[in-house]
């Protein structure tokens, strides 16, 4: 009897984490029609960073065939940013210049985001897309 309760336990808990891992969803997040930001990478692991400032670029790439505008961006404190392009043109791509200062940060370990909103219109139809870019590393 305890082996057909620890069978049946057993099947219920890889039917359970097989069903969790199915509902994952990719990175790419598309928008209405063909509209759809793609960024090939939304994370950044800086390593140790100890007395020389660290940076990295992140690529906003625009798939469209609409103009896209970065609207707005949410920068955490003590991180710095470069934005190098507030517009992105059809089938072209922006940077975003992220700045890790050494002396300006707390020693040990951390974890951000930065959020960038995008949008795009056209005749009277507009869109937004939120891209989150996560940096982490650890201050020597």
């Amino acid at each position: 009897m305890k082996l057909r309760k620890i069978i049946t336990l057993s099947v219920a808990m890889i039917a359970f984490t097989f069903l969790g891992n199915a509902q994952i969803q990719p990175v790419e997040a598309p928008m209405f029609g063909n509209v759809r930001v793609q960024s090939p990478a939304l994370t950044h692991q800086f390593g140790v960073i100890s007395g020389k400032v660290q940076t990295y670029t992140f690529k906003i790439k625009n798939e469209s065939d609409m103009d896209m505008q970065v609207v707005d961006i949410s920068i955490p404190a003590q991180v710095g940013v470069t934005l190098h392009n507030t517009e992105i043109k059809p089938k072209s791509e922006g940077e975003l210049t992220v700045r890790i200062d050494p002396t300006v940060m707390r020693a040990g370990g951390f974890i951000t985001k930065i959020i960038v909103t995008t949008k795009q219109g056209k005749q009277g139809i507009e869109t937004t897309q939120i891209l989150t870019y996560t940096i982490s590393g650890e201050i020597k």
